[in-house]
């Protein structure tokens, strides 16, 4: 096979039309059409890392952003299972001492409620039971009480013994609630004292502040 025709081809390319598009393309360089050609070229060079890392770096982004929603998640439920813990403390101590006063009813039998009656009335054991036990918060709900229920000169048996059955019971039911409230504080301590000492840094903080409210105990009382 004769190469010789190929070879002088490719010759008469390289002599003759490389040169033409080289001279052609340095003046078309050269004009403001072909320098604003080679500006844009530049700025899609420039641009074209940025985007080709944002685009490699999407995942990545991704995954960030559902971490990120999964730990905010997380951390609301633990905040509101902090919170909520004291709260079923609270109906769970409220469930026992209203049974045992139900119990303690029962036991005494029908035939003995009379009895039973008396002794509240007479006795006056729950009054003089939480006058023992009171505090300055707890003085003021039994002082109220004890204003509310106040026997008057004029009153009648019946309107007096209403007023002291009557007075025995709200003294009952007042501390069936304060017992509740300081049970309700010492679990809201005991939660913030076991949380703070298991987390620590800003988590502690970001966890733990719902159980310093514990005002919310003192609303159980009013």
């Amino acid at each position: 096979m004769n190469t010789k025709p190929r070879k002088r081809r490719i010759s008469y390319i390289l002599l003759h039309h490389v040169p033409c598009i080289a001279i052609l393309t340095i003046l078309e360089i050269g004009s403001s059409s072909g320098r604003r050609c080679a500006q844009g070229m530049v700025i899609i060079l420039v641009l074209a890392g940025p985007v080709r890392n944002i685009s490699k770096n999407g995942d990545s982004v991704v995954r960030v952003m559902t971490c990120f929603t999964e730990l905010a998640w997380n951390i609301t439920m633990i905040r509101k299972d902090i919170l909520l813990l004291p709260l079923d403390h609270i109906s769970s101590v409220l469930k026992g001492e209203i049974k045992n006063e139900k119990e303690r009813i029962e036991a005494k039998g029908v035939e003995k409620l009379w009895g039973l009656l008396e002794e509240e009335l007479v006795g006056r054991n729950e009054i003089n039971m939480l006058k023992r036990t009171k505090n300055e918060e707890m003085g003021s709900f039994l002082s109220t009480i004890d204003e509310k229920y106040n026997i008057l000169p004029n009153d009648t048996e019946e309107q007096k013994i209403e007023k002291r059955f009557t007075k025995t019971l709200s003294y009952g039911c007042q501390g069936i609630f304060y017992n509740a409230s300081r049970s309700c504080q010492v679990s809201f301590q005991d939660l913030y004292d076991n949380c703070y000492k298991t987390v620590t840094g800003v988590l502690s903080w970001a966890l733990c502040w719902p159980v310093k409210l514990e005002h919310v105990c003192s609303m159980i009382s009013k």
